[in-house]
């Protein structure tokens, strides 16, 4: 049975969902493994189920069960409310945290051409186990809907009146973010090497070379330091006006729908913190793959299109191996992943992703966008749906930005977009918070923008109440 019957015969009368994005088989690859869906089964104490994982040029996209993402954040915060100080989840991210700036520490990435083969070897299957840790016990934080959580706030004596208010108050920001974060060490006299692990994502981190371009880049399209400077500043002042507004609302409820506020909050803290140790270890993982292939005598441009598994078991020193990873790009590579280990096919991906859309598509045959609002407002403009980053240098300032999901490498055009429009993501997901610093009207969770909305499109987008009209 191939992949797409495979997936079809698990998924039944189930709703399928994806999420796309700028993911390579080292990074993405290597942290969504078939030891990441065990992590999960253990950790929420359900079947997550097979997801499929697609791979070409720069771009990737996941297929799995709908219902699974958002099923995190319910046993998330069951086990919240059952005893948030002793919340296993959390106990488990801040030690791979830990464990993370441990092995920072011991292999410092100036030191990496000193290591033994076998060295980079075992450290790559270590980043990678961390990587997946902090994956698991954090993914109940991505998928907060309101929806959901309105059960367990009527449940727990909230009232109607307020909801709107409740969601909108706990859902905002009251620590720095990424975002914040990247923005003062870009203004600063810090070397690129510190700024590196900021433009980190789910394909490669750059270069130093790399870096060192996007900085310049960035502060000539920002005004420079001092424009970067008034950006952080306004931000901050922003962030101390949700602590009062957070504090306030927070006040007006009962104890057990406090706990649930305080659940949403937490989720917005992890879902931009974990970041950090995420930057780390992609950054690691990144220049250990590209010592590895100079070693090889390959170009180190190959090190996304290889997964860590492969180069942790000495492939490279495979002829028939380094010639399947120079046509890996193009013809792309695709697996089915689940608890039980994972099947790899090369070649045929872009027929592959066109059945499962078509799946995806049998499945949502609404044409009305509609999702939550992450920040109000209206907005009319020209759509550009952004698959990837071979979209991002086409990107025109002014246009409603609509794509699967943001993610950090997404912050410049969130900068220039009038409206943020993602099929996926909930209250708590990088969209939703740099639309808030931004202060750009925003809707997620619409499942189906990239497929309904076509580059070109004139359209409305009413983040008052979460739609999407066409106009031409």
């Amino acid at each position: 049975m191939d992949i797409v019957e495979r997936f079809k015969k698990y998924l039944g009368n189930e709703e399928p969902g994806q999420a796309a994005g700028v993911f390579s088989p080292l990074i993405a690859g290597g942290t969504f493994g078939h030891e990441w869906v065990t992590n999960l089964n253990r950790d929420y104490d359900f079947d997550w189920g097979p997801f499929v994982g697609l791979f070409w040029e720069k771009a990737g996209t996941y297929f799995f069960k709908l219902d699974s993402w958002p099923n995190t954040m319910r046993v998330g915060l069951r086990h919240y409310l059952k005893d948030e100080e002793r919340m296993h989840l959390m106990q488990a991210f801040k030690q791979s945290w830990a464990d993370t700036e441990a092995l920072e520490r011991q292999y410092p990435l100036s030191k990496l051409t000193d290591a033994t083969d076998a060295e980079l070897q075992s450290l790559l299957r270590r980043v990678f186990e961390l990587a997946k840790v902090l994956l698991s016990t954090t993914i109940f934080a991505e998928m907060i809907e309101k929806e959901d959580i309105a059960k367990f706030y009527k449940e727990a004596g909230g009232t109607a009146e307020l909801l709107d208010e409740f969601f909108e108050t706990a859902s905002l920001a009251t620590f720095e973010s990424v975002g914040l974060r990247m923005d003062e060490v870009l203004a600063s006299d810090k070397s690129d090497a510190a700024l590196q692990p900021y433009f980190s994502d789910y394909f490669i981190t750059p270069t130093i070379e790399e870096t060192s371009a996007r900085r310049a880049k960035l502060l000539a399209e920002h005004g420079g330091v001092q424009g970067i400077q008034k950006e952080i500043g306004r931000i901050r002042m922003e962030v101390e006006q949700n602590k009062t507004k957070v504090a306030a609302h927070r006040a007006l409820h009962a104890p057990g729908v406090q706990k649930i506020f305080d659940f949403m909050q937490l989720s917005a803290w992890v879902r931009d913190v974990r970041r950090k140790p995420f930057n780390t270890l992609f950054t690691l993982a990144s220049e250990i793959a590209r010592e590895m292939f100079r070693r090889a005598g390959m170009d180190p441009a190959l090190a996304p299109y290889a997964f860590y598994d492969e180069l942790a078991a000495g492939k490279l020193a495979d002829p028939a191996y380094r010639t399947l990873l120079v046509d890996r790009p193009s013809g792309g590579v695709h697996s089915y992943i689940d608890a039980e280990g994972y099947v790899r096919h090369e070649g045929g991906t872009a027929q592959t992703r066109e059945q499962l859309l078509a799946i995806f598509d049998a499945a949502h045959t609404t044409k009305e966008i509609k999702g939550a609002v992450a920040y109000r407002g209206h907005v009319h403009g020209k759509v550009q749906v952004i698959h990837g980053e071979k979209d991002f240098a086409s990107f025109e300032k002014g246009s409603v930005l609509v794509t699967s999901m943001t993610r950090p490498e997404f912050v410049p055009l969130m900068k220039l977009a009038s409206a943020i429009v993602t099929d996926e993501g909930g209250i708590t997901c990088h969209a939703a918070i740099v639309s808030r610093e931004l202060k750009k009207p925003c809707i997620i969770g619409t499942r189906n923008a990239t497929r309904v909305l076509k580059t070109g499109d004139m359209v409305e987008v009413d983040a008052e109440k979460g739609v999407v009209r066409i106009l031409k």
